[in-house]
């Protein structure tokens, strides 16, 4: 039961439009066929690449002003080689059992903090989710605001939000 109001916390955070009814024991790989879309929550595509389909929660979109924003990142791996590249990630944080752990991998999301007018990220939380559990899940991963890189996916997500 804790868990499940961990869960149901966690997902409040993430996604203001969540409720308890979201919450499942089963999350999916697939955009189409996500606990995202069977619940109604718009994913919008802002960027693809070799190994994943990355999408923002349109619910998730909080403006403080004209110039900063918050929102959540759905990241989907597309194949088994973007999920070898998230268990070695997670190899590299310490996890010696990351390969068994990560073996249901279905999605991660990222909560960033974007300032539009100076190009600045910040890494609120990150979750990587399996089929049955949360794997793993840090709040504010980085230290503080980061310059957003050219042509990056957090780049073309500021391109798609800020005004």
């Amino acid at each position: 039961m804790q868990i499940k109001y961990f869960l149901v916390l966690f997902c409040a955070v993430l996604f203001p439009s969540c409720t308890m009814m979201d919450v499942k024991d089963v999350y999916y790989r697939d955009v189409k066929n996500s606990l995202y879309s069977l619940q109604g929550i718009k994913l919008v595509r802002y960027y693809s690449n070799s190994l994943n389909d990355f999408y923002y929660d349109n619910q998730s979109l909080r403006y403080d002003n004209r110039q900063f924003l918050t929102v959540s990142s759905v990241v989907f791996p597309k194949s088994e080689d973007a999920r070898n590249v998230r268990i070695e990630e997670a190899r590299n944080r310490g996890n010696i059992r990351a390969k068994y752990e990560y073996a249901n991998y279905t999605h991660t999301v990222l909560t960033y903090g974007i300032d539009c007018g100076n190009h600045l990220a910040h890494k609120i939380a990150i979750a990587d989710f399996a089929a049955d559990k949360t794997l793993y899940k840090e709040y504010d991963p980085d230290a503080g605001w980061k310059l957003i890189q050219p042509v990056t996916d957090i780049d073309l997500l500021r391109n798609a939000l800020c005004p």
